[in-house]
């Protein structure tokens, strides 16, 4: 899972992320076209892990 960085400069949010972690994530759910009702369910199962983890 990312680790999301909320760092405040001169009044501006600027979001950090750890690269390693998000070229994974790329890497796991590169956009594509989606073929398959089973590519469907893998990639709503990573969305819904990353909008709704704490």
């Amino acid at each position: 899972m990312p680790q999301q960085l909320a760092t405040k400069t001169n009044g501006k949010i600027i979001l950090t992320f750890d690269r390693l972690i998000y070229s994974n994530l790329l890497a796991e759910i590169s956009p594509k076209a989606l073929e398959t009702p089973e590519e469907y369910d893998r990639l709503l199962a990573v969305a819904e892990r990353l909008t709704f983890a704490k």
